[in-house]
């Protein structure tokens, strides 16, 4: 009975043995996985610091590059910012073929020292290529060709600075007539579309007044005035009076009457163009008359504009160049006056009429306030005159009486 009892005894203790052994196996288990874990923590917590670590060390590093790049100067001391700039500057001079920008930023490269690269390579190439004939004539024609299809202000600009390095030099003559002619035609065409109505109440891109500018601001340009030379020039005030020059007289404010007309007028036509300047020389005060017959010569003045498209040109032109060089302000503001009536009412040519309108802009910045209102209101309805088809743009400011008393 008790070898019996003793099997069950034994029995027992091998099973809490092996029980007592699995448990600890376990815990030993669940041990060795927190300590894998606390290493993989403080794995992952010192690869987020040395990942900020880097992240700072980058940014330093980024930083201290830029430092020693703007302070890496040439031998004079010019900062690579500086550099830089010169060289944007001679990019957009090749861009425009604009010479005088070129020997600009050339000049400036050499004087501070800049090492040579590829955009000072093709500023040098270009620069040497537009004081030959044959590279301006070559440049002209492929920029005419290109207005045909893109009458770009990028097109126009390069043109007029090729034409203006050709006149420098003084060659390619027929070919800046030529490509005088296309670039005038190319600006007059841009301007119509965005030079309309009040352009003082609403956007306008400069570059457009800019290119207007450059193309019309010389009036002595204009096709239909006669040479100097065959111009007979102003009634002399005495037989002592010296012989005048006219290339400094004929566009330039007299109180003189003129010989002959100033414009290629018809023969039927000159010497009503004599008797109008005449007229003018009354009304804007340069010629002594009571001031009811002063007042009187507007109509008479318009009148002779609206008779024909010849004389209406003429006319324009003779008030222009009285109010060029015009010493009198009463004079001047009278002349602006008589511009507004006719830029009101009387229609230039179409290849006079950018002039007229360049002129007039020159004067919207005049010290003389009146002048420049007057001035506004002239570039403001010629707009409006020669696009008589559309409406008077909103915004407005009203029409100048030019009847008003003047001291």
């Amino acid at each position: 009975m008790q070898m019996l009892g003793s099997v069950p005894s034994k029995v027992t203790g091998f099973a809490f043995l092996r029980t007592a052994t699995n448990a600890k196996k376990k815990q030993d288990d669940i041990r060795a996985k927190q300590k894998e874990e606390a290493k993989q923590q403080v794995f992952a917590q010192e690869a987020k610091k040395q990942e900020a670590t880097f992240e700072v060390d980058e940014e330093a590093a980024k930083k201290q590059k830029m430092r020693e790049r703007k302070s890496r100067a040439t031998i004079t001391g010019f900062s690579e910012e500086d550099q830089q700039k010169v060289l944007m500057g001679l990019l957009a001079a090749c861009h425009q073929y604009d010479m005088v920008e070129l020997e600009k930023g050339l000049g400036e490269a050499i004087a501070q020292g800049i090492d040579p690269c590829d955009t000072l390579d093709r500023a040098q190439d270009l620069f040497q290529k537009m004081s030959t004939e044959e590279f301006l004539t070559e440049k002209m024609q492929e920029l005419q060709a290109e207005l045909k299809t893109d009458n770009s202000a990028q097109a126009l600009r390069s043109l007029q600075n090729i034409m203006k390095q050709a006149k420098r030099l003084g060659v390619a003559t027929d070919a800046v007539h030529s490509a005088k002619e296309s670039m005038q035609h190319g600006v007059r065409l841009r301007a119509r579309k965005t030079l309309r109505g009040s352009i003082f109440h609403r956007g306008v891109e400069m570059e457009e007044m800019e290119l207007v500018d450059t193309a019309f601001s010389d009036i002595s340009a204009f096709e239909g005035l006669k040479s100097a030379q065959e111009w007979r020039g102003h009634q002399k005030a005495s037989l002592l009076t010296a012989a005048e020059n006219k290339e400094q007289t004929m566009l330039c404010h007299s109180k003189q009457e003129i010989r002959d007309a100033l414009t290629k007028v018809a023969s039927s036509e000159a010497r009503a163009a004599v008797s109008n300047f005449r007229s003018i020389l009354g009304w804007m005060g340069d010629r002594p008359l009571p001031e009811c017959q002063r007042m009187g010569y507007t109509e008479d003045i318009i009148g002779v504009a609206r008779s024909s498209q010849s004389l209406a040109d003429e006319v324009y032109v003779q008030v222009v160049k009285q109010l060029r060089d015009n010493p009198s302000p009463r004079s001047v503001l009278l002349g602006w006056k008589l511009l507004l009536r006719l830029c009101q009412q009387v229609r230039p040519s179409d290849k006079l009429e950018e002039f007229i309108r360049s002129f007039a802009m020159h004067q919207v910045n005049s010290s003389n306030h009146e002048v420049s209102q007057v001035a506004k209101q002239c570039v403001s309805d010629l707009n409006i005159n020669v696009a008589p088809d559309k409406p008077r743009p909103e915004g407005d400011v009203e029409l100048i009486p030019i009847t008003a008393a003047l001291a």
